[in-house]
């Protein structure tokens, strides 16, 4: 009798151990599946917000510093071309085109032929533009005439091509 209400309490202690188990990974479980994210989605996003703050507040060299950790460590993160974009904002707004051009370059190569990826091939126009280096900058004002002709960027390209025409003069 002893040995049967023991092995009971020690049933009913399991089954509580095992509910408690359980209960412990279901809310997680339900968040995930109702939020559809995995963990590493989630932690993608938090990274990619923590120096979208920095940013915000102004505080250039913690963004840099948060941005260039989330292109490190999320390889194939959502936010890539976005962190990108503003690298090379705030390398154009201090002058830094050379570090410019190489985010606009991170952009166009993982976006190539999208509208983003187009937009940052015409930026990087405009960062040799900004430098001193109008062949280059026709250069690449060319080529999008050339390879997106009836994109936005085309025409702004066009018209890009003119001013170094009128300032040459």
């Amino acid at each position: 009798m002893k040995i049967t209400a023991m092995c009971l309490v020690c049933g009913a202690f399991l089954a509580l151990a095992g509910m408690e188990v359980h209960a412990q990974e279901t809310p997680g479980d339900a968040a995930r599946e109702s939020s559809g994210k995995s963990l590493g989605a989630v932690a993608d996003d938090i990274k990619f917000e923590n120096a979208i703050q920095f940013y915000a507040m102004g505080d250039y060299h913690k963004a840099l510093q948060m941005f260039n950790e989330y292109l490190e460590v999320y390889q194939g993160g959502v936010h890539r071309s976005e962190a990108h974009r503003h690298i090379a904002i705030i390398h154009f707004d201090r002058f830094e085109y050379e570090k410019s051009i190489r985010a606009y370059t991170a952009i166009h190569e993982e976006a190539d032929n999208t509208e983003e990826g187009i937009e940052a091939y015409y930026k990087t126009g405009i960062c040799y533009q900004k430098m001193g280096y109008d062949t280059r900058a026709h250069g690449v004002f060319q080529s999008i005439i050339e390879q997106y002709p009836y994109s936005t960027y085309a025409y702004l390209s066009k018209i890009q091509i003119d001013l170094l025409k009128i300032i040459e003069k």
